[in-house]
């Protein structure tokens, strides 16, 4: 990706209902398309997915597995170890 190089990395902390959600994909290969797209969300996750309004504002929203799956996340900015931020995923 252009510009990764000075881009900040974002530990990914993925929700107890997340976690559960994911471990129920029975297919393998969507489980890890699943997986490659939340560790894209690591690099600029606030300018991927559509920003939600209203009650969800704060949250962005991506497509995921050909567009079947829905991945609802927000950034936290909560500092983890090696200055990393925090990202929470909800599905």
């Amino acid at each position: 990706m252009k510009g990764e190089a000075n881009s900040i990395e974002y530990d990914i902390q993925l929700t107890p209902l997340a976690l559960e959600m994911l471990a129920e994909v029975k297919d393998r290969r969507e489980q890890e398309k699943l997986r490659d797209r939340i560790d894209k969300l690591k690099i600029e996750p606030e300018k991927q997915g559509k920003a939600l309004v209203d009650n969800l504002s704060g949250f962005r929203s991506i497509r995921a597995v050909g567009q079947r799956d829905r991945i609802v996340y927000r950034k936290t900015g909560y500092k983890a170890p090696s200055f990393a931020r925090r990202l929470s995923l909800d599905f």
